[in-house]
């Protein structure tokens, strides 16, 4: 019940605000460390609510780095969890989230997603294709949300970087000479001094 008030106080504050370690860290096991193969939607919520905080994300990678590091077939429901978190994340949780692990803040998902194309469940071979089709799903839609977050990104890089401009109170006295000297080798022949 606690756990569920922990919850709600999350929903209830703006995104972006840092979630209670404590409700986090239970929302992040009660997903991924459940004898069922489903994830709770209020876990879910919770999660892709959290991952706006810095913070957060960094405790959320690091709960989905060891869910993936421990492949071993008896694992299988935990792997399938912290897949669906990992989908769900990537649909609807903090776009920093893809652009920080782009540039190597959290684990490499690929790299992890990768290594579950290698995942064997001899018991029940349903059970190796499913996971092995989530990965491959996952790595597909990794791969495009990242495309998409680099050309955001670009997009705001040129629109807020270094422009030059021209005011008419400025002293400039380069900006107003008209020459077919090309402006770099003209700005160091005229910047260089005598003194």
């Amino acid at each position: 019940l606690t756990d569920m008030a922990g919850l709600w106080k999350n929903f209830t504050t703006s995104f972006g605000s840092k979630t209670d370690e404590k409700t986090l860290s239970a929302a992040l096991k009660r997903a991924t460390h459940s004898e069922k193969a489903e994830v709770s939607k209020d876990d879910l919520l919770a999660i892709v609510q959290s991952s706006h905080h810095e913070d957060d994300r960094r405790t959320i990678m690091r709960h989905l780095g060891i869910c993936f590091m421990d492949t071993s077939s008896s694992k299988w429901r935990h792997v399938s969890c912290a897949l669906t978190v990992v989908d769900n994340l990537l649909r609807n949780g903090s776009p920093d989230l893809i652009t920080e692990t782009a540039n190597g803040a959290h684990f490499d998902i690929i790299q992890r997603l990768s290594f579950l194309d290698q995942f064997e469940y001899g018991y029940d071979k349903r059970v190796e294709s499913m996971i092995k089709r989530k990965s491959a799903s996952l790595r597909g839609l990794w791969l495009e949300k990242q495309q998409r977050q680099m050309e955001i990104e670009e997009k705001k890089a040129s629109r807020f970087g270094p422009k030059a401009f021209h005011t008419e109170d400025t002293d400039d006295d380069l900006s107003d000479v008209d020459s077919d000297v090309p402006k770099a080798s003209y700005v160091h022949e005229v910047s260089t001094t005598d003194g």
